[in-house]
């Protein structure tokens, strides 16, 4: 029995495996070894947070750390800023062989939002030269007098 456990059971899936906490007997520990290979995978174009699912690293335990050590948050910019140059480099040469580059600017839209993303689209209404849209309504005091007693127009 797991003395951690609710009710001195252990949960189990269907399969027999452990499940939540207790399967990963607490947060996985954030090595030197496990940053640098969450460093790898940013820099081969990863999002932060799937970089460190591959490497068995919580997400949260990272930005934790980042917001407490100042050198790894530079570290990890790094990391995504060369994804960045690495991937317009792809997108330019691409470009220069006159290949489709959609994919290229889609994940360059989701990846960089800010520097990359369209900006959104507005529609915008007016009237003659440039000014308000005018609209006109009308009403016969007949109409007016039966929306007033609380009746549809024209309801019998």
């Amino acid at each position: 029995m797991n003395p951690k456990s609710k009710g001195g059971a252990t949960r189990r899936a269907k399969d027999g495996t452990m499940r939540g906490i207790e399967a990963h007997r607490g947060a996985p520990k954030l090595t030197e070894e496990a940053l640098a290979l969450v460093c790898a995978e940013i820099e081969k174009g990863m999002p932060v947070e799937t970089a460190c699912r591959l490497v068995d690293v919580w997400p949260s335990a990272l930005q934790k750390r980042m917001a407490e050590d100042p050198e790894l948050a530079e570290r990890v910019e790094r990391a995504r800023a060369r994804a960045q140059r690495d991937m317009l480099l792809e997108h330019r040469q691409l470009a220069k062989e006159g290949e489709r580059t959609g994919g290229h600017e889609f994940l360059l839209s989701r990846l960089w939002p800010k520097q990359f993303a369209p900006p959104p689209k507005t529609l915008e209404q007016s009237g003659p030269d440039g000014g308000p849209v005018e609209s006109t309504v009308k009403v016969t005091i007949e109409q007016a007098r039966e929306g007033a007693r609380g009746k549809e127009p024209g309801a019998t």
